[in-house]
């Protein structure tokens, strides 16, 4: 099973095609970042955080994710990892070890995008949003 990597450089057809593919029960995927030293990923076969020292030889599990809902979307922001799932966002200081969540937001993000000093979200009726406050606050952009 490949890993696929949605958090930058993918075509937005292909985000659209593992949105609609990739559904909860069937997900194929996991979702990594790059902290610098370490990788880090979500896995969803037992719903844990993972990072590796090793450039993804081996993973050991960092956090388990019970009580975040279905993980969407993983992305670097600031130093932070950033986490999209169905109920929020949430943020990780220190690499993935511990969670917090930042936004209640009724909005339903399906993926969250770094652009530098903004992340994007998308919602899934298509619209998308902008945040230049780390994800504390949005406007819609679309």
């Amino acid at each position: 099973m490949a890993n696929i990597r949605l958090d930058d450089g993918v075509t937005p057809l292909f985000q659209d095609w593992a949105l609609q593919n990739c559904n909860n029960k069937t997900q194929i995927m996991s979702l990594m970042v790059s902290n610098g030293s370490e990788m880090i990923r979500y896995n969803p076969s037992t719903a844990s955080i993972e990072a590796s020292n090793s450039r993804g030889i081996s993973w050991f599990m960092r956090y388990r994710c019970s009580g975040m809902g279905n993980i969407r979307a993983l992305t670097m922001h600031k130093g932070e990892i950033i986490l999209c799932s169905d109920q929020g966002i949430y943020f990780s200081k220190s690499s993935g070890k511990a969670w917090s969540k930042r936004n209640n937001s009724e909005r339903n993000f399906v993926d969250i995008q770094d652009m530098g000093n903004e992340l994007i979200a998308a919602t899934s009726d298509g619209h998308v949003y902008a945040s230049s406050s780390g994800g504390f606050s949005w406007f819609k952009r679309k």
